[in-house]
């Protein structure tokens, strides 16, 4: 089922609604299955996207494991980019997977982010301003990923062009993580005390 369920996001380009009946004959099953192994449809389509997604685990490892400050950001804008590009060829799990993690109130990825942060930030940046940043770094992308047709309207940058898509990561890694990222001298000081980033 979990197979099937797999499948059927990856054929559905995200404007097809996935059934219990969809998963059940595409895996030679009856629909009662579905539940009693998985509990509902939305359990198994998550199981079904996070094997999707799980290739980018190793990528995120890469990522926590930067050197410095230039290291990291260049490293985070190639990660974002390429799950840009994934989403936009997987739009189905990618659905399932921003439903689960802003919906749900799960965030794995922005605690994940968050994590790699706090490794390979300075110590004088402070948890409250680590965690702010991996919320707007990975949660606003996740939005216009699945939202892709109302951001261009409001935006006028078409998400479907890789080069515009890009420069959307390019602007917020620089903006949001860029000031962060002093690492051992890598970047000069904001000037702002180790208890000024406690306060935020």
């Amino acid at each position: 089922m979990l197979v099937a369920a797999e499948a059927l996001l990856r054929e559905c380009g995200g404007q097809c609604t996935i059934t219990v009946r969809d998963i059940a004959a595409r895996a030679g099953t009856s629909p009662g299955l579905v539940n009693y192994h998985f509990g509902s449809k939305d359990e198994l389509l998550a199981a079904a996207a996070g094997r999707i997604w799980q290739t980018f685990d190793s990528r995120w490892e890469g990522v926590a494991a930067s050197p410095d400050g230039q290291s990291l950001l260049e490293s985070l804008k190639a990660i974002l980019k390429d799950i840009a590009d994934a989403s936009l060829l997987n739009p189905a799990s990618s659905r399932v997977m921003v439903q689960n993690e802003l919906m749900e109130s799960d965030f794995g990825t922005t605690r994940f982010l968050a994590r790699v942060l706090r490794k390979a930030l300075s110590p004088e940046v402070g948890d409250r301003e680590i965690k702010t940043a991996a919320w707007f770094v990975v949660s606003p992308p996740q939005l216009l990923l699945v939202r892709t047709e109302g951001f261009t309207s409001y935006s006028g940058i078409d998400l479907e062009i890789k080069v515009e898509r890009d420069g959307i990561f390019d602007y917020i890694v620089d903006r949001v993580i860029g000031p962060l990222a002093v690492r051992e001298g890598a970047y000069p000081a904001r000037g702002r005390t180790a208890r000024e980033n406690q306060a935020l």
